[in-house]
Protein backbone atom coordinates (compact mmCIF):
# COMPACT_ATOMS: atom_id res chain seq x y z
CA UNK A 1 0.00 0.00 0.00
CA UNK A 2 1.18 3.81 -0.88
CA UNK A 3 0.25 6.82 0.36
CA UNK A 4 -1.88 5.19 2.75
CA UNK A 5 -0.75 8.51 5.48
CA UNK A 6 -2.70 10.91 2.88
CA UNK A 7 -5.80 8.77 2.12
CA UNK A 8 -9.25 9.64 3.72
CA UNK A 9 -10.69 6.07 2.15
CA UNK A 10 -10.60 2.97 0.53
CA UNK A 11 -12.54 1.97 -2.56
CA UNK A 12 -13.77 -1.63 -3.51
CA UNK A 13 -13.29 -3.22 -0.65
CA UNK A 14 -15.07 -5.58 2.13
CA UNK A 15 -16.10 -4.11 5.66
CA UNK A 16 -17.08 -6.82 8.59
CA UNK A 17 -20.19 -6.48 9.73
CA UNK A 18 -22.76 -7.02 12.82
CA UNK A 19 -23.42 -10.88 11.94
CA UNK A 20 -18.84 -10.85 11.45
CA UNK A 21 -19.27 -11.95 8.08
CA UNK A 22 -17.95 -9.31 4.84
CA UNK A 23 -19.68 -7.49 2.94
CA UNK A 24 -18.24 -5.19 -0.10
CA UNK A 25 -18.78 -1.95 -0.18
CA UNK A 26 -18.33 0.73 -2.71
CA UNK A 27 -16.98 3.44 -0.59
CA UNK A 28 -15.72 3.60 2.56
CA UNK A 29 -14.23 6.88 4.11
CA UNK A 30 -13.43 8.72 7.27
CA UNK A 31 -13.73 12.82 7.71
CA UNK A 32 -13.37 14.57 11.00
CA UNK A 33 -12.77 11.28 12.72
CA UNK A 34 -15.50 9.29 11.69
CA UNK A 35 -16.69 7.08 9.05
CA UNK A 36 -17.96 8.20 6.01
CA UNK A 37 -19.69 5.88 3.66
CA UNK A 38 -21.03 7.97 0.77
CA UNK A 39 -17.79 8.80 -0.82
CA UNK A 40 -14.36 7.16 -0.60
CA UNK A 41 -12.44 10.59 0.53
CA UNK A 42 -9.23 11.89 -0.93
CA UNK A 43 -6.30 10.02 -2.51
CA UNK A 44 -8.76 6.45 -2.18
CA UNK A 45 -6.81 3.40 -1.13
CA UNK A 46 -7.19 0.26 -3.97
CA UNK A 47 -9.15 -2.29 -1.18
CA UNK A 48 -9.79 -4.99 -3.79
CA UNK A 49 -7.76 -7.23 -2.42
CA UNK A 50 -8.35 -5.91 1.51
CA UNK A 51 -10.60 -6.63 4.36
CA UNK A 52 -11.39 -3.73 6.92
CA UNK A 53 -12.55 -4.80 10.45
CA UNK A 54 -13.12 -2.51 13.72
CA UNK A 55 -9.96 -1.55 15.96
CA UNK A 56 -8.93 -4.31 18.17
CA UNK A 57 -9.26 -3.61 21.65
CA UNK A 58 -6.49 -4.76 24.24
CA UNK A 59 -8.52 -5.25 27.40
CA UNK A 60 -5.48 -5.73 29.88
CA UNK A 61 -1.85 -4.47 28.98
CA UNK A 62 0.73 -2.40 31.09
CA UNK A 63 1.50 0.15 28.55
CA UNK A 64 3.37 2.09 31.00
CA UNK A 65 5.76 -0.57 32.46
CA UNK A 66 8.87 -0.51 30.09
CA UNK A 67 10.52 -3.85 31.70
CA UNK A 68 9.54 -7.15 33.31
CA UNK A 69 10.94 -6.61 36.57
CA UNK A 70 9.93 -3.67 38.50
CA UNK A 71 13.73 -2.93 39.78
CA UNK A 72 14.91 -2.45 35.92
CA UNK A 73 11.84 0.40 35.48
CA UNK A 74 13.35 2.22 38.25
CA UNK A 75 16.59 2.22 36.95
CA UNK A 76 15.76 4.24 33.65
CA UNK A 77 16.16 7.77 33.50
CA UNK A 78 12.94 10.17 32.94
CA UNK A 79 14.19 10.84 29.50
CA UNK A 80 14.40 6.89 28.66
CA UNK A 81 11.01 6.59 30.03
CA UNK A 82 9.44 9.11 27.90
CA UNK A 83 10.56 7.65 24.75
CA UNK A 84 9.92 3.83 25.95
CA UNK A 85 6.47 4.58 27.36
CA UNK A 86 5.60 6.41 23.41
CA UNK A 87 6.93 3.41 21.35
CA UNK A 88 4.91 1.03 23.69
CA UNK A 89 1.73 3.34 22.53
CA UNK A 90 2.83 3.01 19.06
CA UNK A 91 3.55 -0.53 18.87
CA UNK A 92 0.40 -1.04 20.57
CA UNK A 93 -1.70 0.61 17.79
CA UNK A 94 0.26 -0.82 14.93
CA UNK A 95 -0.13 -4.05 16.29
CA UNK A 96 -4.30 -3.46 15.15
CA UNK A 97 -5.13 -2.06 19.01
CA UNK A 98 -6.77 1.31 18.86
CA UNK A 99 -8.70 0.34 21.85
CA UNK A 100 -7.01 -0.66 26.05
CA UNK A 101 -7.60 -0.68 28.99
CA UNK A 102 -4.07 -0.13 31.21
CA UNK A 103 -4.02 -2.83 33.84
CA UNK A 104 -1.76 -0.36 35.97
CA UNK A 105 1.13 1.61 35.46
CA UNK A 106 0.23 4.38 33.38
CA UNK A 107 0.07 7.47 34.35
CA UNK A 108 -3.43 10.04 34.55
CA UNK A 109 -1.33 12.39 32.74
CA UNK A 110 0.03 10.46 29.63
CA UNK A 111 -3.45 8.36 29.50
CA UNK A 112 -4.79 12.01 28.84
CA UNK A 113 -1.76 12.82 26.23
CA UNK A 114 -3.23 9.66 25.08
CA UNK A 115 -6.52 10.51 24.35
CA UNK A 116 -5.71 14.12 23.52
CA UNK A 117 -4.81 12.86 20.40
CA UNK A 118 -0.44 14.09 21.44
CA UNK A 119 0.79 10.91 20.10
CA UNK A 120 0.17 7.95 18.14
CA UNK A 121 -1.37 5.61 20.74
CA UNK A 122 -4.66 3.44 21.49
CA UNK A 123 -7.30 5.16 23.22
CA UNK A 124 -7.15 4.22 26.90
CA UNK A 125 -9.35 3.92 29.84
CA UNK A 126 -6.94 2.76 33.28
CA UNK A 127 -7.09 1.82 36.89
CA UNK A 128 -3.81 3.98 37.48
CA UNK A 129 -2.75 1.08 40.01
CA UNK A 130 -3.43 -1.76 41.49
CA UNK A 131 -4.93 -2.40 45.02
CA UNK A 132 -3.53 -5.42 47.06
CA UNK A 133 -3.53 -6.93 50.46
CA UNK A 134 -0.21 -4.36 51.31
CA UNK A 135 -2.05 -1.13 49.66
CA UNK A 136 -5.43 -1.55 51.53
CA UNK A 137 -3.51 -2.18 54.92
CA UNK A 138 -1.67 0.89 54.16
CA UNK A 139 -4.52 2.77 53.48
CA UNK A 140 -5.89 2.23 56.41
CA UNK A 141 -8.86 -0.24 54.81
CA UNK A 142 -9.75 -1.39 51.83
CA UNK A 143 -12.67 1.34 51.30
CA UNK A 144 -9.86 4.00 51.77
CA UNK A 145 -7.91 2.11 49.24
CA UNK A 146 -10.28 2.24 46.73
CA UNK A 147 -11.20 5.88 47.51
CA UNK A 148 -7.36 6.86 46.97
CA UNK A 149 -7.64 5.39 43.71
CA UNK A 150 -10.53 6.53 42.36
CA UNK A 151 -8.92 10.26 43.72
CA UNK A 152 -6.30 9.16 41.37
CA UNK A 153 -8.45 9.57 38.40
CA UNK A 154 -8.62 5.58 37.91
CA UNK A 155 -11.59 4.64 35.60
CA UNK A 156 -11.62 1.04 36.78
CA UNK A 157 -10.88 -0.01 40.20
CA UNK A 158 -8.19 -2.99 40.03
CA UNK A 159 -8.26 -5.60 42.77
CA UNK A 160 -5.64 -8.32 43.23
CA UNK A 161 -7.69 -10.86 44.92
CA UNK A 162 -4.98 -13.78 44.52
CA UNK A 163 -1.23 -14.68 44.24
CA UNK A 164 0.27 -14.19 40.90
CA UNK A 165 3.41 -14.83 38.81
CA UNK A 166 5.77 -12.69 41.35
CA UNK A 167 4.00 -13.91 44.48
CA UNK A 168 5.74 -16.55 47.03
CA UNK A 169 3.26 -19.20 46.31
CA UNK A 170 0.69 -20.28 44.13
CA UNK A 171 -2.42 -20.25 46.55
CA UNK A 172 -6.04 -19.61 45.31
CA UNK A 173 -6.84 -18.27 48.76
CA UNK A 174 -8.27 -15.03 48.19
CA UNK A 175 -7.09 -11.83 49.47
CA UNK A 176 -9.68 -9.79 50.58
CA UNK A 177 -13.22 -11.22 51.99
CA UNK A 178 -16.31 -11.34 49.55
CA UNK A 179 -17.81 -8.57 51.93
CA UNK A 180 -14.25 -6.55 51.03
CA UNK A 181 -14.86 -6.76 47.97
CA UNK A 182 -18.64 -5.99 47.77
CA UNK A 183 -17.31 -2.89 49.64
CA UNK A 184 -14.85 -1.74 46.45
CA UNK A 185 -17.38 -2.94 43.89
CA UNK A 186 -19.84 -0.61 45.40
CA UNK A 187 -17.77 2.34 45.87
CA UNK A 188 -16.59 2.17 42.14
CA UNK A 189 -19.72 1.69 40.74
CA UNK A 190 -21.10 5.19 43.29
CA UNK A 191 -18.40 6.71 41.66
CA UNK A 192 -19.21 5.55 37.90
CA UNK A 193 -16.33 3.40 37.69
CA UNK A 194 -15.87 -0.61 37.63
CA UNK A 195 -14.40 -2.92 38.72
CA UNK A 196 -11.73 -5.51 37.08
CA UNK A 197 -10.42 -8.68 39.11
CA UNK A 198 -6.96 -10.47 39.45
CA UNK A 199 -7.51 -13.67 40.32
CA UNK A 200 -6.19 -17.26 39.22
CA UNK A 201 -9.15 -19.26 40.55
CA UNK A 202 -11.05 -19.77 43.72
CA UNK A 203 -13.39 -18.04 46.10
CA UNK A 204 -11.83 -14.98 45.04
CA UNK A 205 -13.75 -16.02 41.40
CA UNK A 206 -16.91 -16.60 42.98
CA UNK A 207 -17.01 -13.34 45.49
CA UNK A 208 -15.89 -11.14 42.52
CA UNK A 209 -18.40 -12.18 40.06
CA UNK A 210 -21.17 -11.97 42.96
CA UNK A 211 -20.16 -8.54 44.27
CA UNK A 212 -20.99 -7.21 40.19
CA UNK A 213 -16.98 -6.98 39.32
CA UNK A 214 -17.20 -6.18 35.60
CA UNK A 215 -14.09 -8.90 34.44
CA UNK A 216 -12.26 -11.71 36.04
CA UNK A 217 -8.26 -11.36 35.13
CA UNK A 218 -6.71 -14.55 34.09
CA UNK A 219 -9.27 -16.85 35.80
CA UNK A 220 -6.26 -19.98 35.16
CA UNK A 221 -8.35 -22.16 37.18
CA UNK A 222 -12.19 -20.86 36.37
CA UNK A 223 -14.29 -23.62 37.08
CA UNK A 224 -18.14 -24.84 35.46
CA UNK A 225 -20.12 -23.27 38.19
CA UNK A 226 -18.31 -20.10 38.42
CA UNK A 227 -18.77 -20.01 34.41
CA UNK A 228 -22.21 -20.68 34.78
CA UNK A 229 -22.17 -17.86 36.63
CA UNK A 230 -19.82 -15.02 35.28
CA UNK A 231 -22.23 -15.69 32.25
CA UNK A 232 -25.43 -14.89 34.10
CA UNK A 233 -24.36 -12.04 35.26
CA UNK A 234 -22.35 -10.81 32.10
CA UNK A 235 -19.15 -10.83 33.47
CA UNK A 236 -16.56 -10.54 30.81
CA UNK A 237 -13.33 -13.32 31.05
CA UNK A 238 -9.79 -11.70 30.04
CA UNK A 239 -7.94 -14.76 30.18
CA UNK A 240 -4.61 -13.38 29.29
CA UNK A 241 -2.77 -16.66 28.03
CA UNK A 242 0.28 -16.11 26.34
CA UNK A 243 1.75 -13.76 28.76
CA UNK A 244 2.74 -17.08 30.77
CA UNK A 245 4.20 -18.83 27.87
CA UNK A 246 6.42 -15.80 27.48
CA UNK A 247 6.93 -15.88 30.86
CA UNK A 248 7.86 -19.47 30.34
CA UNK A 249 10.33 -18.77 27.85
CA UNK A 250 11.91 -16.02 30.15
CA UNK A 251 12.55 -18.61 32.60
CA UNK A 252 14.02 -21.87 30.12
CA UNK A 253 16.20 -18.76 28.92
CA UNK A 254 17.50 -18.15 32.50
CA UNK A 255 16.27 -14.36 32.69
CA UNK A 256 13.61 -15.83 35.75
CA UNK A 257 14.18 -17.43 38.78
CA UNK A 258 14.27 -21.57 37.75
CA UNK A 259 12.24 -21.51 40.98
CA UNK A 260 8.97 -20.51 38.96
CA UNK A 261 9.65 -23.30 36.01
CA UNK A 262 7.41 -25.90 37.37
CA UNK A 263 4.34 -23.58 38.27
CA UNK A 264 4.52 -21.76 35.12
CA UNK A 265 4.50 -24.67 32.97
CA UNK A 266 1.66 -25.88 34.77
CA UNK A 267 -0.31 -22.63 34.51
CA UNK A 268 0.44 -22.84 30.31
CA UNK A 269 -0.92 -26.19 30.43
CA UNK A 270 -4.18 -25.97 32.10
CA UNK A 271 -4.92 -22.06 31.12
CA UNK A 272 -6.29 -23.25 27.73
CA UNK A 273 -8.91 -25.45 29.43
CA UNK A 274 -10.45 -22.07 31.43
CA UNK A 275 -11.26 -20.74 28.44
CA UNK A 276 -12.86 -23.51 27.14
CA UNK A 277 -14.63 -23.56 30.11
CA UNK A 278 -15.76 -20.30 29.25
CA UNK A 279 -17.01 -20.58 26.10
CA UNK A 280 -18.79 -24.05 26.64
CA UNK A 281 -21.26 -21.60 29.17
CA UNK A 282 -21.33 -18.70 27.20
CA UNK A 283 -19.00 -16.04 28.55
CA UNK A 284 -18.12 -13.17 27.08
CA UNK A 285 -14.27 -13.49 26.21
CA UNK A 286 -12.11 -10.00 25.53
CA UNK A 287 -8.57 -10.21 24.35
CA UNK A 288 -5.80 -9.13 27.07
CA UNK A 289 -2.31 -9.52 26.60
CA UNK A 290 -0.99 -8.53 30.04
CA UNK A 291 2.37 -7.39 28.09
CA UNK A 292 4.87 -5.21 30.18
CA UNK A 293 8.06 -4.67 28.69
CA UNK A 294 9.46 -3.31 25.52
CA UNK A 295 9.77 -6.33 23.89
CA UNK A 296 6.24 -7.74 23.96
CA UNK A 297 4.23 -4.59 23.20
CA UNK A 298 3.20 -5.07 19.74
CA UNK A 299 3.80 -8.62 19.40
CA UNK A 300 -0.06 -8.50 20.64
CA UNK A 301 -0.81 -11.19 17.54
CA UNK A 302 0.82 -13.60 19.92
CA UNK A 303 -2.54 -13.74 21.95
CA UNK A 304 -4.76 -14.07 18.86
CA UNK A 305 -2.67 -17.06 18.08
CA UNK A 306 -3.12 -18.59 22.06
CA UNK A 307 -6.86 -17.94 21.94
CA UNK A 308 -6.90 -19.90 18.22
CA UNK A 309 -5.07 -22.40 20.14
CA UNK A 310 -7.32 -22.65 23.19
CA UNK A 311 -10.44 -23.57 20.96
CA UNK A 312 -11.98 -19.90 19.90
CA UNK A 313 -12.88 -19.74 15.83
CA UNK A 314 -12.03 -16.75 13.82
CA UNK A 315 -15.35 -15.12 14.36
CA UNK A 316 -14.90 -15.34 18.06
CA UNK A 317 -11.38 -14.43 17.79
CA UNK A 318 -12.71 -10.95 15.85
CA UNK A 319 -15.22 -10.91 18.22
CA UNK A 320 -13.31 -11.03 21.20
CA UNK A 321 -10.64 -8.39 20.01
CA UNK A 322 -13.99 -6.06 18.56
CA UNK A 323 -17.12 -6.16 20.49
CA UNK A 324 -16.38 -7.90 23.36
CA UNK A 325 -13.41 -5.81 24.53
CA UNK A 326 -15.41 -2.37 23.20
CA UNK A 327 -18.36 -2.96 25.45
CA UNK A 328 -16.36 -3.67 28.15
CA UNK A 329 -14.32 -0.56 27.91
CA UNK A 330 -17.97 1.27 27.17
CA UNK A 331 -17.72 4.60 26.41
CA UNK A 332 -14.17 5.10 28.45
CA UNK A 333 -12.62 3.61 24.87
CA UNK A 334 -14.08 5.70 22.15
CA UNK A 335 -13.27 2.73 19.53
CA UNK A 336 -16.03 1.31 17.68
CA UNK A 337 -16.74 -2.15 17.33
CA UNK A 338 -18.95 -1.62 14.42
CA UNK A 339 -18.17 0.21 11.17
CA UNK A 340 -21.15 2.29 10.51
CA UNK A 341 -21.84 6.43 9.77
CA UNK A 342 -20.62 8.72 12.52
CA UNK A 343 -18.93 5.97 14.24
CA UNK A 344 -15.35 6.84 15.43
CA UNK A 345 -13.04 6.03 12.11
CA UNK A 346 -10.99 3.25 14.00
CA UNK A 347 -10.09 0.10 12.01
CA UNK A 348 -7.49 -3.14 10.86
CA UNK A 349 -6.67 -3.12 7.46
CA UNK A 350 -5.86 -6.60 6.18
CA UNK A 351 -4.32 -7.81 3.25
CA UNK A 352 -4.96 -11.19 4.01
CA UNK A 353 -8.53 -12.57 5.16
CA UNK A 354 -9.61 -12.42 9.08
CA UNK A 355 -11.88 -15.37 9.26
CA UNK A 356 -8.86 -17.41 8.38
CA UNK A 357 -6.51 -18.71 11.32
CA UNK A 358 -3.48 -18.28 9.02
CA UNK A 359 -4.08 -14.56 9.22
CA UNK A 360 -2.92 -13.89 12.59
CA UNK A 361 0.48 -16.08 12.00
CA UNK A 362 1.68 -13.84 9.08
CA UNK A 363 3.53 -10.88 10.41
CA UNK A 364 2.28 -8.98 7.48
CA UNK A 365 -1.31 -9.69 7.09
CA UNK A 366 -2.01 -5.94 8.77
CA UNK A 367 -1.38 -3.46 5.98
CA UNK A 368 -2.50 -0.61 7.63
CA UNK A 369 -4.71 1.10 10.35
CA UNK A 370 -6.91 3.57 10.83
CA UNK A 371 -7.27 5.73 14.25
CA UNK A 372 -9.61 8.33 14.53
CA UNK A 373 -9.59 9.00 10.94
CA UNK A 374 -5.64 8.74 10.31
CA UNK A 375 -3.76 6.51 8.89
CA UNK A 376 -0.94 4.61 10.67
CA UNK A 377 1.10 2.73 8.56
CA UNK A 378 2.45 -0.45 10.15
Amino acid sequence: MSDTESSTGIIGTRVLGEDFRFTQVANLGWSAGTFDFSESGRMPISGENLWVVPGFVDAHVHLGWTDFSEDDRKRRSPEELQRLISQNLHSTLTAGFTGARDAGGLSKTWIGRANNGELPSPTISGSIDCITAASAQEAGGIERATERVLSNGASWVKLIATDGISSPSSSLNSHFSASQIRSVVNIATQSGCRVMVHAWGGEAITWAIEAGASSIEHGIFLDDDQARAAAESEVTFVPTLCIYRKVYDMITLGSLPSFLHDRVKHIVDVHPRAVRTAMEHGVKIAVGTDFGSVEQHGSNADELLALLDAGLSPKELLQAATTNGAELLDCRCRTSFLLKERMPADAVIFARNPLESATYADPHAIAAVVKTGRVVTV
